[in-house]
């Protein structure tokens, strides 16, 4: 299920990103990481019981509720609760949405951003994901449009949230892709969405490898894949729903001068003077590594 790729150089990078067509990106700054919400992330660093996460979320979304109108004025309706986490999200709140991009470009500025060790981007394929979700709900994705679906996915999303899993289907072991109904700007500058685990008692990759008809440790039973950058096609990207791309540090420099020519910086991916401020460590971090 999970191929694991180390690529030598940006360029090895920018062909794979051009074979994988519709698929969705995640940047993480540091290639050890697994994927994992803020919301798991933070119970496990405090000894919380996953099983109770069901009721923590309801809480804090409840309390986010009451309280967020006065800090904004146009909030969402209050059962719009997919928008209510990425609102939340959004804040710096710990959710169970995992962060995605429709742009392989955009996933790798977060990776290499602050990277001062091997990064990574993590790609799955969107259309193998909707395909699978599709045959759980019995429904036919070949006669819908991508609204439809994504409109789909915000009800399974919606009825998930803050429940007791006895409340449910004990069978529901998805992760769905989805976009909230409202776009904040900075979802929308990123084309940004979200992976949502239905099970929130279990971490993140137990609930993906379940919707891949797997478990953790088949899925993580490979090991990584130096590409000479010759037959792309040896990579067998296809049969693999789940890649990782390893980034060697040493191609940062390279990258980040790449990446800023496309007008990736944190200064469009942050629009605000707190994104041109941040964007302003480009001029010290990006320095040749000399070997």
């Amino acid at each position: 299920m999970l191929k694991i790729i180390k690529v030598q150089n940006w360029r090895q990078a920018q062909e794979i990103a051009d074979k994988l067509i519709l698929w969705g990106f995640r940047g993480q700054e540091d290639s050890s990481w697994d994927l994992e919400t803020t919301l798991h992330r933070t119970a496990r660093s405090f000894s919380f019981p996953f099983e109770w996460l069901w009721h923590r979320e309801y809480w804090m979304l409840r309390q986010f509720q009451r309280r967020a109108h006065h800090y904004c004025q146009d909030v969402p309706d209050l059962d719009q609760k997919l928008d209510w986490l990425a609102l939340m999200q959004h804040y710096g709140a710990s959710t169970r949405l995992l962060d995605f991009s429709h742009s392989f470009y955009v996933a790798a500025y977060f990776a290499f951003e602050n990277a001062t060790k091997d990064s990574a981007i993590w790609a799955i394929d969107l259309g193998t994901l909707t395909d699978k979700i599709g045959r759980h709900y019995k429904v036919d994705t070949s006669i819908e449009n991508i609204d439809m679906i994504n409109r789909r996915h915000i009800g399974v999303v919606n009825e998930h949230i803050s429940i007791d899993g006895n409340e449910i289907e004990s069978d529901i072991e998805l992760v769905v892709h989805v976009e909230p109904e409202r776009l904040h700007e900075r979802l929308l500058i990123q084309q940004g969405f979200f992976l949502f685990p239905c099970n929130i008692g279990k971490t993140f990759e137990e609930v993906l490898a379940i919707t891949f008809n797997t478990n953790v440790a088949e899925m993580k039973k490979v090991s990584d894949f130096l590409w000479d950058g010759q037959d792309i096609n040896a990579l067998d990207l296809d049969s693999h729903p789940l890649v990782k791309i390893i980034l060697p540090k040493e191609i940062r420099y390279e990258a980040i001068k790449s990446l800023y020519k496309m007008n990736i910086t944190a200064a469009t991916l942050f629009p605000g003077l707190d994104g041109f401020a941040r964007s302003m460590k480009y001029h010290v971090s990006n320095w040749p590594v000399i070997k």
